[in-house]
């Protein structure tokens, strides 16, 4: 059941249901936002033929879909996350408490199928077309595939996006993506298209064996007149008449299946079709284990951050704290600002790791870094620059270095350690500058006197003479009005790991 789910913003953890016919987002919609930048009746979304689209309706501020302002209609896909002001929701499809399908048991054997093996044909796949005038078509959907999942670093994204693919090229009834449970072995769907189902689907589970244990794809070119087929369950049931199913593999690991068919109102699959099939899945199982690589590292990189925010932790034990109170701050502005997950991770990691360079000043460490830059550094820019040097040695850091050597610089040229100025200063530093300028004001009352109230600090960093970034700052004002991350700082290194 599709639901539109307030992630970020007043209401967060509010999901409403998505009914097909028009319904209104926005201050007084139908999916009530309570966001300071939202129109009454902001946005729009409805439902055309299978698919969901949002609409702005010439809204003030905008209507965001991926962190792209929309101009027209756009489709919605499982995961798009739609921004308004600082309020972030996600397009879902929730499950009504059952699986789709059931995996049901038949006596197939496999003497008269068609079936490609991966490790013969996978690469050349696509290059074979009997029909005539469609192979550069065939070629196009794979190179479309190909493209489209290298952009995509989630599992969610890459499914869907498969699917919708897949549902275009091939043309099946029905399509699905069962992903492989590492520890146990089962299979579970991930995600499905399948426009035409009454009811839970059933899949022959004799055919997603096979094609698992002898890593082939297979196409059942006609199961209803097939005798090996049709006397079982999942034939008539699901009215079956012709089934691909694809491994999907990478570097000998199998993740999952691509599982697809067409019924009795539709003319069988062809060879042409599991070619095609074939190389979506090949191509699919690849991405989801570029996608596992991610994961490895990011968890690898995760454990490095923590170790050293214990080291500075035992070094300069009166900035315990300060760290991850900073990155609380900066996570919000991220987040307000729209940035990708992956930006997000560096900002979080570059507010963590601002001030690894903290150790004592002396003259001679002023001096040393004065000649590294060729110009002359005030002893309170020496840190953010030792800082950037030492990260430099460790390996995933680069994206973090700019936000740690650069968190000290000033839009109008005033800062440290180079005296960079306006959009020379990399958005990570400018966000890390605003979140360690409020926590200073906040909670340091050696550095700034008495600490200031809330109110008081924010209206602070909003004054022209800060020298902050002005977008930067207002993004940190609407996370205190909307409490998502500034009130009540959790300790996010833990919890994010």
């Amino acid at each position: 059941m599709p639901h539109l789910t307030i992630k970020a913003g007043p209401g967060q953890g509010r999901s409403f249901k998505l009914t097909g016919e028009p319904q209104s987002i926005g201050r007084t919609g139908d999916v009530q936002i309570l966001d300071t930048a939202a129109s009454r009746k902001h946005a729009e979304v409805f439902k055309l033929g299978d698919m969901f689209f949002v609409r702005d309706l010439d809204s003030r501020n905008g209507t965001f879909v991926n962190d792209t302002k929309i101009a027209k209609e756009t489709a919605l896909r499982t995961g798009d996350r739609v921004r308004i002001g600082a309020s972030l929701l996600m397009f879902e499809i929730k499950s009504t408490g059952e699986h789709p399908v059931a995996f049901v048991s038949d006596s197939t054997s496999a003497s008269s199928t068609v079936e490609i093996k991966l490790g013969d044909r996978a690469a050349q796949v696509v290059g074979v077309d009997t029909k005539g005038g469609s192979t550069m078509g065939r070629l196009l959907t794979v190179y479309e595939v190909s493209r489209v999942l290298g952009s995509e670093s989630n599992l969610q994204g890459v499914v869907d996006k498969v699917l919708d693919l897949a549902m275009t090229s091939v043309q099946p009834t029905y399509c699905y993506i069962f992903i492989r449970d590492e520890a146990t072995g089962n299979l579970h769907p991930k995600a499905w298209r399948d426009p035409a189902r009454a009811k839970r689907r059933e899949i022959s589970h004799s055919i997603v064996t096979r094609a698992m244990q002898h890593r082939r794809s297979i196409l059942t070119a006609d199961a209803i007149s097939d005798a090996r087929f049709s006397q079982s369950d999942s034939v008539v049931i699901g009215e079956i008449r012709s089934v691909i199913c694809a491994p999907l593999i990478a570097r000998d690991r199998i993740n999952g299946v691509l599982y697809m068919g067409r019924d009795t109102s539709a003319k069988p699959f062809d060879d042409a079709d599991l070619e095609l099939a074939t190389a979506i899945a090949f191509q699919t199982g690849t991405a989801l284990e570029n996608i596992d690589i991610h994961a490895e590292r990011r968890t690898e990189l995760l454990t490095l951050v923590r170790m050293l925010v214990g080291a500075m932790d035992l070094r300069t034990p009166d900035l315990r704290g300060h760290g991850e109170r900073v990155a609380a701050y900066a996570s919000a502005i991220a987040e307000g600002l729209g940035l990708s997950r992956e930006e997000c991770d560096n900002v979080l990691f570059a507010a963590l790791l601002h001030d690894m360079g903290k150790v004592e000043i002396t003259d001679n460490t002023q001096m040393a870094v004065t000649a590294a830059l060729g110009q002359t550094v005030q002893p309170e820019f020496c840190h953010p620059f030792l800082g950037a040097k030492m990260l430099e040695e460790l390996p995933g850091l680069a994206p973090v270095i700019p936000g740690v050597k650069y968190h000290h610089e000033r839009l109008d040229g005033f800062g440290g350690p180079e005296g960079l100025a306006g959009e020379a200063i990399p958005l990570v530093a400018r966000i890390v500058c605003v979140a360690n300028r409020f926590d200073h004001l906040i909670s340091d009352p050696v550095r700034e006197g008495k600490p200031l109230a809330m109110n008081e600090a924010l209206g602070t960093i909003e004054q022209p003479g800060e020298g902050l970034d002005d977008a930067i700052t207002h993004a940190l004002v609407e996370a205190q009005k909307l409490g998502s991350g500034v009130q009540l700082p959790k300790l996010v290194l833990h919890e994010f790991c």
